[in-house]
């Protein structure tokens, strides 16, 4: 073969969508919730403020006690030509307020974990230490993430659309989760343990409608389902540790109907990243999935979306985060 025939042949090297790279930031838009963490995320604000004004940034401050604050600020943000990225220091839950105004704005977003979960952070890999993350949102690289989009109706009745990054939950794990955020004793994990047995007492698998890429799936009953879009949700528990926001698919985990005992021990192994062989898991891969629980709303980055049947589609490299260099995000 020629060498000229062999140039021709050769494929043309694509793009790498998730390709990062640095931002210049000078105005940065630093939205804080100072409630989160029963007000911790003040202390970790105040960390955080001195690491970035070392580096010459000028903070734009947002204090958001409420869901209209944040909205109102990741607006604001959004549309100021001035602002170069923005910053959130409080839980998951402002994260994903604020995410809903970010996606397409072409400003990269950064995170200084303040939260009870801080699941955003641990499936990017974004240290959990307030200055840590203050300095990689000063050093200024930004990667595209996959995003999750749910599309679902709302308590009210409303058709709606919602982005999502981390896990989309329904089922046994969900129900312990819901209930652990509204027990305040005893702390860390001796809470879930409680709110594990309480919800154990009145459980049992659900039916449930779960359709990949259109593709039914033949459990008519099931303990749970989480899709991944990345590995954690619920403050580190490891529910989809095959999945990822770098591969353009979702990463889904099933838990198939059995007895309570078999339940607690297969939950007790997320919490402790050991899911991946437990008897009844099953993972499966898709882009698109539809999932319906009987009489359960499924969990999206810590919010609830709407009763009945969800729709969820993988966007690639539709998020745009400020992530540690050398780890690329991969957690």
């Amino acid at each position: 073969m020629s060498d000229a025939t062999a140039e021709e042949s050769t494929p043309e090297k694509q793009p790498d969508p998730y390709e990062g790279r640095h931002f210049e930031i000078h105005r940065l838009a630093f939205i804080t919730n100072p409630t989160a963490n029963k007000g911790g995320a003040l202390k970790n604000a105040r960390k955080a403020r001195k690491v970035l004004g070392s580096r010459g940034i000028e903070l734009v401050e947002y204090p958001s006690e409420s869901a209209l604050d944040a909205k109102n600020a990741a607006s604001d943000a959004v549309k100021d030509p001035t602002i170069d990225a923005v910053a959130i220091c409080g839980g998951d839950g402002i994260v994903s307020l604020v995410l809903q105004h970010l996606v397409g704005s072409g400003k990269p977003l950064g995170v200084i974990p303040a939260g009870t979960g801080n699941d955003h952070a641990r499936n990017l890999g974004i240290p959990l230490q307030p200055k840590k993350a203050a300095a990689v949102i000063a050093d200024g690289f930004a990667r595209p993430t996959d995003l999750g989009l749910a599309t679902f109706t709302d308590l009210r009745g409303k058709k709606r659309k919602r982005w999502w990054s981390t896990v989309t939950c329904v089922g046994f794990d969900q129900m312990v989760n819901d209930r652990t955020q509204e027990i305040s004793w005893p702390h860390g994990s001796a809470r879930y343990m409680v709110a594990l047995f309480q919800i154990l007492s009145r459980f049992h698998p659900y039916p449930s409608q779960v359709i990949l890429d259109g593709i039914p799936l033949e459990a008519e009953r099931l303990t749970l389902c989480a899709v991944g879009n990345g590995r954690f949700y619920g403050g580190g528990v490891e529910v989809a540790p095959r999945g990822s926001s770098f591969d353009g698919k979702f990463s889904i985990t099933t838990l198939s109907s059995m007895n309570k005992f078999q339940m607690v021990r297969a939950l007790l192994r997320a919490k402790t990243g050991r899911f991946e062989g437990a008897p009844g898991v099953e993972f499966h891969e898709a882009t698109k999935v539809s999932l319906e629980m009987e009489s359960l709303a499924p969990i999206a980055d810590g919010e609830r979306l709407g009763y009945g049947q969800v729709s969820l589609e993988c966007k690639p490299a539709a998020g745009l985060f400020i992530l540690p260099e050398d780890t690329s995000g991969k957690a």
